[in-house]
């Protein structure tokens, strides 16, 4: 039985090439300058929401710009494995966008970084 083939021919085909057609430009600008134009174009729009809080992209992006300046004097940068560890709330996108952030301001425009996000989920 462990013999048989899960799949078909076609069926691996499609799993093959069809369904793994990832291929994508790398887009000219990485995400937290793609978040820092949308807090722009709209600085009081919600931009995160869990259980009873909210952040405006202007909150958000003020928040994670002083921890991103804060893990820069610490040494991070595009070379730095960062971990997070956070239960899940807007504490943790905040740090997510902050290391992104710090991250890429020492790189330019491109991510060469590893980033590692641990999360404790109850």
């Amino acid at each position: 039985m462990s013999t048989l083939p899960l799949l078909g021919e076609e069926e691996w085909r499609r799993l093959g090439t069809t369904w793994n057609a990832t291929d994508a430009p790398i887009p000219e600008r990485m995400v937290p300058a793609l978040f820092e134009a949308e807090a722009a174009r709209a600085p009081e729009a919600i931009a995160a929401c869990f259980e009873e809080q909210s952040l405006t992209y202007r909150e958000l992006n003020e928040r994670a710009n002083r921890l991103a300046r804060r893990l820069e004097s610490a040494g991070v940068g595009r070379e730095t494995l960062v971990g997070v560890l956070v239960e899940r709330s807007l504490d943790m996108l905040v740090a997510v966008l902050a290391v992104m952030k710090a991250v890429t301001s020492s790189a330019g425009n491109a991510i060469e970084s590893f980033i590692s996000v641990s999360t404790e989920i109850e």
